[in-house]
């Protein structure tokens, strides 16, 4: 009885606390929510590819200088992969 009482007690507060917001003050809250979150996911995006864009520079030289200085198997595997 006590845990229903409490929860109904914790429900009204929190719906009486979100009556009390002006509206437009919530949206221009949402708006503002929503575009940090979209520069988060483009930061997050660019650091993404430039890592990915970083590493595949880095593995196809890697490779080309490796085809040059090996020989059999490496060599074709190094010039498979570059």
């Amino acid at each position: 009885m006590r845990s229903l009482l409490l929860f109904v007690l914790l429900n009204s507060i929190c719906l009486i606390s979100n009556a009390q917001l002006n509206p437009s003050s919530s949206s221009s809250y949402m708006d503002s929510l929503a575009l940090d979150m979209d520069f988060m996911r483009n930061k997050t995006e660019r650091r993404a590819m430039t890592v990915l864009g970083s590493w595949s520079i880095i593995n196809i030289s890697s490779s080309l200088i490796l085809s040059q200085k090996t020989s059999g198997i490496e060599k074709q595997f190094h010039t498979m992969n570059g």
